[in-house]
């Protein structure tokens, strides 16, 4: 009996997990990623999840056995595909002033590899066939030849870790025509730089607003010390 009880709780597919987690002592990131995934599938939009800044896959991990748990109950999302969009390399120079300015990030930090990452993954029991990963700064990868290539039509839950503003900004333009009525867009970094509006995650979140009227944003969870999401509709 040991033994099993060892066997399942070590399995890879982690709903078990999950739901012991949730009932006993759900992490803040987990009950974030819970209620997006959840008002997104009550709400029928269907989409793929993108995320941005995915360092070792805890939070790509966490998304992927969150969907497989929500799909037991709901199959709204069943053709949900996962995207991985990283560097690889960690974050980038930091070149702007306001990036700069706190000295909360550094060059190099965050750096996984591609390679690591997959293993994480495929470690961690996700199914890897339906995910892809775009490896590349964002000033030179999020383009249109990027999105013609990708299979993307729409985002359901957009994940966004991007740190810096400098980062923020390109994966925000990027997203713009994925944008369904309904998407849920979660910034894990929203209240870093001391919850400046003028910086990081929160100003080129409200810069990307102010340039695209069509778009508008809802308040929907704080999550963690430094988390907010938003759940974005098409006026």
């Amino acid at each position: 009996m040991k033994q099993l009880i060892k066997k399942i709780f070590s399995s890879p597919s982690l709903r078990l997990r999950l739901f012991f987690s949730y009932v006993f002592h759900p992490h803040p990131d987990e009950v974030m990623m819970k209620e997006a995934f959840e008002f997104a599938a009550h709400s029928n939009v269907s989409g793929d999840y993108l995320e941005f800044g995915v360092w070792k896959g805890r939070s790509f991990i966490r998304a992927f056995h969150t969907w497989k748990y929500i799909l037991l109950n709901n199959r709204n999302l069943s053709g949900m595909n996962f995207y991985a969009f990283d560097s690889f390399e960690g974050l980038p120079e930091i070149t702007s002033n306001e990036d700069n300015a706190t000295g909360e990030f550094k060059k190099g930090e965050y750096s996984c590899s591609e390679e690591e990452f997959i293993a994480n993954l495929k470690n961690a029991g996700v199914d890897t066939a339906r995910v892809s990963t775009i490896k590349g700064w964002y000033d030179k990868v999020l383009n249109k030849e990027t999105r013609a290539r990708l299979p993307i039509k729409k985002a359901s839950v957009i994940y966004v870790d991007a740190d810096l503003y400098e980062s923020a900004v390109p994966v925000l333009d990027f997203i713009t025509d994925y944008v369904a009525d309904g998407t849920v867009i979660v910034f894990d970094d929203w209240y870093c730089y001391k919850g400046r509006a003028d910086m990081g995650e929160q100003k080129a979140f409200s810069e990307w607003l102010s340039r695209n009227p069509a778009i508008s944003a809802l308040q929907y969870k704080q999550f963690n010390w430094k988390g907010n999401s938003f759940i974005l509709h098409r006026n």
